[in-house]
């Protein structure tokens, strides 16, 4: 199955001063779209190891900020954390896959651009 090019826009906020830590995920598209959504977070450290999983739907107006998911967790100064996120049209068609390091602070206001994975 061929990969969709669609010209999304997607990245992930966190809201400051949070505790725990809060991150809100969106989409943006140049065109009204029906999308399907997984996103995996994963963290190690010192006190263990844990994993979320979330997916869905969500229709996605032609160039607005979407909200794909909302999710909190704790994180450590020790704690490694990566968020994996693949987009698929429905019926399926795979759009791209993301992924994003929850420790790096790159950009003030906490947006981060997820860099897509090449297909």
């Amino acid at each position: 199955m061929l990969a969709a090019d669609l010209d999304l826009q997607v990245w992930l906020d966190t809201i400051p001063d949070s505790q725990p830590v809060t991150m809100v995920a969106y989409v943006e598209s140049p065109q009204v779209q029906e999308l399907s959504y997984r996103l995996t977070t994963s963290k190690q450290g010192p006190a263990g190891s844990a994993r979320l999983s979330q997916g869905g739907r969500v229709n996605v107006p032609a160039g607005q900020p979407t909200v794909l998911t909302q999710f909190s967790m704790t994180l450590g100064e020790h704690d490694a954390c990566t968020i994996r996120l693949v987009l698929l049209t429905l019926p399926g068609a795979p759009v791209g896959t993301y992924h994003f390091n929850c420790n790096e602070t790159d950009e003030p206001g906490g947006r981060r651009q997820y860099p897509k994975d090449p297909s």
